[in-house]
């Protein structure tokens, strides 16, 4: 419980810091970071409208982050095709060919 009662302190006393790491865990971790927040908006260390906010916001921003890298990689996978076409390895395939 004292362990609880900590972290609930820190919470409070750092909201900003606390939105700030919501929002950034959403985009590298995710649903870890949303049940995490889900328990410390119950124990009411955060405010649960803020948290919903935030958590919407890093969703989106990781799906939109995630589909423009996809994106880019994609053409930077045509782009290397073209100039490199005698390569023997596609370092874009699932599996390494077999060594002879």
């Amino acid at each position: 419980m004292h362990t609880v009662n900590l972290l609930i302190s820190l919470v409070e006393h750092h909201q900003v810091l606390a939105y700030v790491i919501i929002f950034l865990g959403l985009i590298f971790e995710g649903e870890i970071i949303a049940i995490s927040v889900g328990i410390l908006a119950h124990l009411g260390a955060l405010n649960f409208w803020f948290s919903i906010f935030f958590i919407l916001v890093g969703a989106i921003s990781k799906t939109l982050i995630f589909y423009e890298l996809g994106e880019f990689l994609y053409k930077f996978k045509k782009e290397f095709i073209i100039l490199c076409p005698d390569l023997k390895i596609n370092l874009f395939q699932r599996s390494l060919p077999p060594i002879s």
